[in-house]
């Protein structure tokens, strides 16, 4: 959602490309300290809870934003600092969720479908905004959105539990067939944490600077890319809302044929490892080169197409990202998705404050050094992921596996240890 309100700061503060750089990555600065914290709160109250703690009190946040941002610019950045606290570890919430709802047939789907629901919601709402910056004023385009987010959390309550064992509507046969495939690569809350070994695991270290090149491409397409539109070719408000929406559109579309194609790879016995850098490979490389492409024209066709083409290419990283950790380590998802975040969320905050520092708003070559700039350094992440990263699960997740349900027996049983049955425990 902060994603896409960030262009409409360019129009409702009329401040230089600096101070718009601050706003559009101040949503990120609290999310660089407070990943940990939010993934060690989701292994110890459940992701559930936490995705509605976290999304009604950011969509509180985005109401209060216009009024901050006509009165003080300092409280606008600091409501965003909120928000972006708020929203640190929903990645972490989501992925401990599907740990406990995917099968391992439908783990790729599972792990993009909110990266899917981010692009839709992006697409509707630079849509809409346009629509209503144009007939209404660029604080209603807030109270929507924020509206929206308080919605959502009363839907979520009604329809959403932490496992399939307490649903309320889900069939005994459904919930058994998703317990029996999970249970051994799923444990309780409040298990340990292997600090040392997620710290000194390659494939972690991979995955973080892949989400780090992924963050840096992202905060860009999003932040300013809406901005080039309206500088370059001067379309009206209405018409931006539109140019900018149908990539996002086109990206949600492609990360579900992307993460369907993955899935299928794998059930047809192809490497899980070899599968999760192809598509890594494709997702980057592909709107690499798109960038390397649009410093050579200014033609505004080739733009939009270069443009569309990063947007639908990069789709294809989603499938690894999002996936690779409950590849790895399923059991430990929730902590080792809100350490790779910081790497995305610092990414992700240093981007659009360095473009800020590049760009001069009508000096096209300054737009092409920030092409060249992204492009490099999603290039390197890339190639650095591709040397040491993994889908195999690690020996380290499956001994603390055993520990675990270990130490849950001694403190949840009366019977002896060996005795009780692991399917028991995921049932309580």
């Amino acid at each position: 959602m902060y994603y896409s309100l960030s262009f409409l700061t360019n129009y409702s503060i009329n401040r230089s490309s600096i101070p718009l750089g601050i706003a559009l990555s101040a949503v990120h600065y609290g999310q660089i300290v407070m990943q940990l914290p939010g993934g060690w709160l989701v292994t110890r109250i459940g992701g559930w809870k936490v995705l509605l703690i976290g999304i009604f009190l950011s969509s509180l946040s985005t109401i209060f934003q216009p009024l901050a941002a006509m009165y003080n610019f300092t409280l606008f950045v600091v409501l965003r600092v909120f928000a972006g606290l708020c929203q640190t570890p929903f990645h972490a919430a989501v992925n401990d969720l599907w740990s406990r709802w995917a099968s391992p047939q439908e783990i790729t789907r599972f792990s993009v479908a909110p990266a899917i629901g981010e692009t839709i919601g992006s697409f509707m709402t630079i849509y809409f905004s346009g629509y209503v910056l144009y007939y209404f004023s660029w604080p209603t385009v807030f109270y929507i959105c924020g509206a929206t987010g308080i919605i959502w959390t009363m839907i979520w309550c009604m329809f959403f539990t932490n496992s399939p064992s307490i649903h309320t509507f889900i069939s005994y046969d459904e919930a058994e067939y998703i317990q029996t495939t999970i249970e051994d690569k799923q444990g309780p809350l409040g298990y340990q944490i292997p600090w040392s070994s997620i710290l000194c695991s390659r494939p972690i270290w991979a995955l973080a600077l892949g989400s780090f090149g992924l963050g840096w491409l992202n905060s860009m397409l999003i932040a300013y890319f809406p901005i080039l539109f309206y500088i370059l070719y001067d379309k009206k408000i209405y018409s931006i809302g539109l140019l900018s929406c149908i990539p996002f559109f086109l990206h949600a579309v492609f990360m579900l044929l992307f993460s369907i194609l993955a899935d299928k790879l794998i059930q047809n016995h192809f490497s899980k490892t070899a599968t999760r850098n192809a598509f890594l490979l494709l997702g980057s490389i592909v709107p690499a080169g798109s960038l390397m492409l649009m410093t050579y024209s200014s033609d505004q066709g080739i733009l939009i197409t270069a443009l569309y083409l990063i947007v639908i290419i990069e789709a294809a990283m989603y499938c690894t990202i999002m996936a690779n950790p409950l590849d790895i380590a399923p059991i430990h998802v929730g902590i080792i998705t809100a350490f790779i975040d910081i790497f995305s969320s610092l990414a992700s905050a240093i981007s659009p404050l360095i473009a800020g520092f590049i760009i001069e708003p009508e000096n096209i070559h300054s737009w092409h050094t920030v092409f060249y700039e992204v492009g490099a350094v999603l290039t390197a992440c890339s190639l650095i992921y591709l040397m040491y990263s993994s889908a195999e699960i690690q020996p380290w997740a499956v001994y603390s596996l055993s520990k675990d349900l270990t130490i849950y027996r001694t403190l949840n049983s009366d019977e002896e240890t060996e005795e009780t049955p692991i399917s028991s425990i995921f049932n309580d």
